[in-house]
């Protein structure tokens, strides 16, 4: 399902040349419930920024707090 990315966890410790590295936190909406979703670590490009990521988060029909995110750059 589509979601919206609220924010950019920065991971400092781990670092990879110039990327970055940091998890994305996206809420959605199931059955009228807004749950939100943190994703594993992610390696991003210098400067990117969260409107120029898209995130889809799958869930669990039987347990919507259980899902895995996936990312896309724009």
């Amino acid at each position: 399902m589509d979601s919206e990315i609220e924010d950019m966890i920065p991971a400092v410790w781990i670092r990879v040349g110039n990327y970055t590295t940091c998890r994305i936190v996206c809420r959605y909406i199931y059955e009228g419930k807004e749950y939100k979703a943190v994703s594993n670590y992610y390696v991003l490009p210098p400067f990117k920024r969260k409107e120029d990521l898209h995130a889809n988060v799958y869930i669990d029909k039987d347990n919507p707090a259980k899902y895995s995110v996936e990312l896309f750059q724009t």
